[in-house]
């Protein structure tokens, strides 16, 4: 009797323990199922190494979905597309960032979403696209690989600055610049030595310089009597030149009256002369005529003129 009663007891603790299992099962189903995703995409250039599917995606360290799919882009080999599965309602911005990251010491990858500025208009996708598109960053490994190899180039150039400044300097100090610089040397010595010979001479310099600029500063001072007296005298000289043109002026019109009067006279005095000269004229020109008669016939003045010959008719 006491035997079926254990049975018992272990059959009902068995049913009860699977009830409450499938009952559990069933409650977790029943969650995991109630949130609703969307699907976006993202493409990375580098490596996905340590990324698995169903790995989280994690906006600013908070879980919000799960990589659905890990697969080369077919339209360009370098890229490696990414479908990520995101809980309805993260606020997935135009400007949100995705990156690789990992977790810890166990060197799990993860998608990390960052940005995403509250001004900024939610995520959508582009015409023609299945899936909206999240903009990719580089990883902090990526990050660092880049800081590592800029630095490393850049001491590499200095390195070479240092070198050539090293030749430049060991090519400066050969023998034959060194001797230079010691005669250059030597030269400011004599030169520093001369001027401190001079030192005298330098102050006697000095001054006279100053005895000259106290002059000037008293000619300077004398100066606005100078120009008084010359405008003075510039007043004057427009004084003089004033007299001399109205003196010019003077005789300009006594030249004119005398002017009228020589015309006056002349016209009274040659007036009767012109008939007498007309006469002069006439007579000179008879006795040209008669002049050339006798030196082409000089028997006129035992003869006299001819008679003229008869006209036709006569």
């Amino acid at each position: 009797m006491g035997g079926k009663v254990n049975y018992t007891l272990v059959g009902l603790f068995v049913l009860l323990l699977g009830t409450g299992f499938i009952a559990t099962v069933l409650w977790l189903t029943a969650r995991t199922g109630a949130a609703e995703y969307d699907t976006y995409v993202a493409y990375f250039s580098e490596s996905v190494s340590g990324l698995n599917p169903k790995a989280s995606v994690k906006y600013r360290g908070v879980e919000v979905g799960r990589v659905d799919r890990i697969a080369l882009d077919r339209d360009n080999p370098e890229r490696v597309q990414l479908l990520l599965a995101i809980e309805r309602g993260t606020p997935v911005k135009e400007d949100t960032v995705a990156i690789l990251s990992t977790q810890g010491i166990t060197g799990l990858a993860y998608v990390e979403l960052t940005g995403g500025s509250r001004e900024a208009p939610m995520l959508a996708a582009a015409p023609g696209a299945p899936w909206p598109e999240i903009k990719t960053g580089p990883s902090l490994l990526v990050r660092l690989d880049t800081a590592v190899t800029t630095a490393l180039t850049q001491l590499s150039e200095v390195a070479q600055s240092f070198d050539q400044i090293s030749e430049r300097l060991l090519a400066l100090l050969d023998a034959d610049n060194q001797r230079a610089i010691a005669g250059t040397l030597a030269n400011v010595e004599s030169i520093t030595g001369g001027l401190a010979g001079r030192m005298d001479e330098l102050g006697r310099g000095l001054e006279e310089l100053k005895v000259v600029l106290e002059n000037t500063a008293r000619a300077s001072a004398g100066l606005p009597e100078v120009m008084r007296q010359a405008q003075a005298g510039i007043e004057t000289v427009k004084a003089s030149a004033a007299s001399i043109d109205r003196l010019a002026r003077d005789l300009d019109g006594v030249v004119v009256e005398g002017g009228a009067e020589m015309n006056r006279l002349t016209r009274e005095t040659l007036a009767p002369l012109g008939p007498l000269l007309a006469e002069l004229q006439r007579l000179v020109g008879a006795l040209n005529r008669f002049t050339q008669d006798l030196e082409d016939k000089p028997n006129l003045l035992l003869l006299g003129r001819p008679a003229p010959a008869p006209g036709p008719g006569e």
